[in-house]
């Protein structure tokens, strides 16, 4: 590979500059990047910036004239710069008129050579607190600085600047930490586990205490759905993670031990006596280990459409919003529009990764949800079997107010064989519910090839009879009388019965024997017809939920939708059906269900409180 950058090509319209400065005063105890970084220095010598000047000059004639999303000064201690060193480097970015959005460097708290009261050059400074405790600083070793030294570092920066506070904690972060960085009040925090830590319990401690830093930090949110970096409301991350992770931009990396990732290659830069090299630095996709280290917090749909479509297929991933939706979904959502992996699909998802991919991204998956641990075996175990604490919280408040006498340990439990059944009339929010119940489910059920939760729709057009009976149910198409259709509906609920009664773990059907009963006693009047072939197969329905609404605000709902309305969707149809799923009632039915569906946050609690429920009972 050529030194002077003469057979790569930057084509992406996102870009950012990583300029590293690999010189220390002394090593941290969680560094692991030891082995490429010079201890023992107050400053960065200036034969090293004179290379790094000339590499420089090479990458930014290849790019002058140019507009970048960020310039990042890293390390090591990129503070251990001078002005004059700072200074000669902004020129040379002027001298290819080359100008960036944000131009960010790491501040050691102690260790800093430049005047950033004054400096003109950096809009984003982000300072390695670590912690404001002594005593964690000195096991950190960085006893060199205190609170005090943090907060004269942002009184003394005069003009409107971005700021980050990195903090690192062990197992839990200490609430003097916490208290601190809320009086600093920095644009960004990020909370980061020591990824140095190993073991089931310190992952236990770990994920508990990220679970509970978005209460704590109050006027801030997630990235994403990352567990450890914040922003403040009203404000953005900074634009070089927008290039790592959001558009998987170019960042061209200067200095020694830098890495530049151009496209879908990434390079090593190399600094020997005067001369820097670039090397090939791994057969691994650089976008797919982006996709699989990054997906837990959250990845555009346009990217992982480009990486790998198929695995939308999968339904694994939510969007922000934590809806749960199929491939169909995808199709009609903004492609910038960001989705992640929820913790209780980790483990389909790994499967996926080992039986699709090579093992090493399966290597990154892991060790990029358990911090730096690896252990994939521990892990995935311990994954299986772990209750979220809020979700937890909500289980144990259930168990003392039904005075549940359970003895229970608080894992994750194998699916135990149910069936349940939603109904509701059009416009009631009967599959926003749906969507919840799965998700608060999975949270408390273990959720793999053995343990299964089977959502679906009804009818079913797969079947023998399913396309008539879909279009009856649909349309009101009829084209045989009122036994034939008879005979037909009963034949593709028996079909559909025998094959859900297949399923291990639970089934939730939306829309089913109830609508199919409705609308063939609406169609022909006067009929007073209820067996179509029910509980031949499924013996009980577990629980029957109907979702209800007013049927003039479902009436309203669907207005809203601005698409043509189906014959159900008729108010007049609305009324008739409501009052037929309210007023149904059958013997294999165990417990019937109705919500009042007045708000979404109502659906939400009444999903926690069913899953509870089926977390308690007996098979």
């Amino acid at each position: 590979m050529s030194n002077k950058y003469e057979d790569i090509q930057f084509k992406s319209e996102y870009k950012a500059i990583y300029i590293n400065i690999p010189f220390c005063k002394s090593p941290c105890s969680y560094c692991h990047y030891i082995d490429n970084i010079y201890f023992g220095y107050n400053y960065v010598p200036d034969n090293y910036i004179k290379i790094l000047h000339r590499q420089l000059r090479d990458v930014l004639a290849k790019i002058k004239n140019s507009r970048l999303k960020s310039i990042y000064f890293g390390g090591g201690t990129p503070s251990l710069l001078n002005d004059i060193q700072i200074n000669d480097i902004q020129k040379i970015f002027n001298e290819y008129d080359i100008s960036a959005e944000e131009v960010s460097i790491e501040i050691h708290p102690k260790y800093c050579n430049f005047d950033y009261s004054q400096n003109n050059f950096f809009t984003r400074y982000s300072i390695g607190v670590q912690s404001f405790n002594t005593k964690k600083l000195k096991n950190y070793k960085r006893n060199c600085y205190d609170y005090k030294t943090i907060c004269n570092i942002l009184k003394n920066i005069k003009r409107n600047i971005c700021i980050n506070i990195d903090l690192l904690f062990d197992e839990f972060v200490l609430q003097e930490d916490i208290a601190r960085v809320k009086e600093l009040n920095p644009t960004t925090i990020t909370i980061y586990p020591n990824t140095r830590g190993r073991g089931l319990d310190r992952l236990n401690n770990v994920y508990n205490t990220l679970d509970n830093l978005e209460e704590i930090l109050n006027g801030y949110h997630r990235l994403g759905k990352s567990k450890f970096i914040f922003v403040k409301n009203g404000c953005e991350e900074s634009n070089y993670a927008k290039v790592e992770y959001k558009y998987m931009g170019d960042i061209i990396g200067i200095g020694h031990n830098s890495v530049s990732y151009i496209e879908d290659e990434s390079f090593l830069c190399i600094y020997n006596n005067d001369n820097y090299t670039l090397n090939k630095r791994s057969t691994l996709s650089r976008y797919l280990t982006v996709f699989f280290s990054g997906v837990s917090s959250g990845i555009s749909k346009k990217i992982i459409k480009q990486l790998d479509e198929q695995i939308l297929n999968y339904s694994l991933l939510l969007n922000i919003d934590n809806e749960y939706i199929d491939s169909k979904y995808y199709l009609t959502k903004s492609e910038e529009e960001l989705l992640y992996l929820p913790e209780y699909n980790y483990i389909l998802f790994y499967e996926y990764i080992i039986n699709n991919y090579q093992r090493d991204y399966g290597d990154i998956f892991i060790a990029s949800i358990a911090y730096g641990d690896n252990e994939s075996d521990g892990i995935i175990k311990f994954l299986d079997s772990r209750i979220d604490e809020k979700t937890l919280e909500s289980l144990k408040k259930f168990e003392n107010e039904n005075k549940v006498n359970s003895n229970i340990r608080y894992t994750k439990k194998y699916m135990p064989n149910k069936f349940i059944l939603i109904e509701g009339i059009d416009g009631s929010g009967k599959d926003t519910f749906a969507n919840f119940l799965e998700i608060e489910i999975k949270k408390r059920f273990k959720y793999n090839k053995i343990s299964t939760l089977s959502i679906l729709g009804q009818p079913s057009s797969n079947l023998i009879y399913g396309k008539e009976v879909k279009n009856f149910i649909e349309n009101r198409v009829c084209n045989c009388d009122s036994e034939t259709i008879k005979f037909k509906l009963k034949c593709n609920r028996l079909e559909s019965e025998y094959k859900i009664s297949k399923n291990k773990g639970i089934t939730i059907c939306i829309r089913g024997l109830l609508t199919d009963i409705a609308t063939y006693n609406a169609v022909f009047k006067n009929r007073n017809e209820y067996n179509f072939g029910q509980g031949e197969y499924i013996k009980k329905i577990d629980k029957l939920i109907i979702v209800d609404v007013n049927p003039k605000i479902a009436d309203e709902r669907i207005g809203k939708r601005g698409i043509p309305r189906t014959w159900r969707e008729e108010i007049n149809w609305l009324i008739y059906f409501r009052k037929f799923y309210l007023s149904y009632n059958n013997d294999i039915i165990m417990e019937k269900i109705v919500i009042q569906n007045n708000t979404i946050e109502k659906l939400k609690d009444t999903a926690k409180k069913i899953a509870n429920k089926l977390f308690f009972e007996k098979d």
